[in-house]
């Protein structure tokens, strides 16, 4: 997998304790996928145009996990919780039909690693 191909979107709010909670696992993960995932994130209150992507993704609490592999969405997850990340990346490279065997281990092992790094930051 390319960077530009899988996307980790997180759809939160300011007001939001748990995602400012979360903000730092979120870079964290974004650190351990760096080269595999672009990980993003989109204030709902920010103007219209967030407000429509919240209505269209039908996001009904934050912190909401969108993840696009290719242009499309492939994955869904809410919560504070990174290893529900993790290893909803992993069922998606799993699916891909591009990922050849050497690229889709490597991105398997960074994945166990940002999961047990997580583990062990929450602990």
């Amino acid at each position: 997998l390319r960077c530009v191909e899988l996307y980790v979107v997180e759809f939160a709010q300011h007001h939001c304790r748990p995602c400012r909670y979360f903000q730092r696992k979120f870079e964290k993960l974004a650190d351990e996928f760096q080269g595999t995932a672009q990980f993003l994130k989109v204030y709902g209150e920010t103007n219209e145009s967030t407000k429509k992507m919240f209505k269209t993704y039908k996001i009904a609490g934050t912190p909401s996990f969108l993840i696009f592999h290719k242009g499309a969405l492939a994955g869904r997850t809410w919560g504070i919780n990174p290893a529900k990340i993790v290893r909803a990346i992993e069922s998606i490279v799993e699916k891909s039909e591009q990922a050849g065997g050497a690229e889709k281990d490597a991105i398997s092992a960074k994945a166990t690693k940002a999961a047990d790094a997580l583990m062990i930051a929450t602990s």
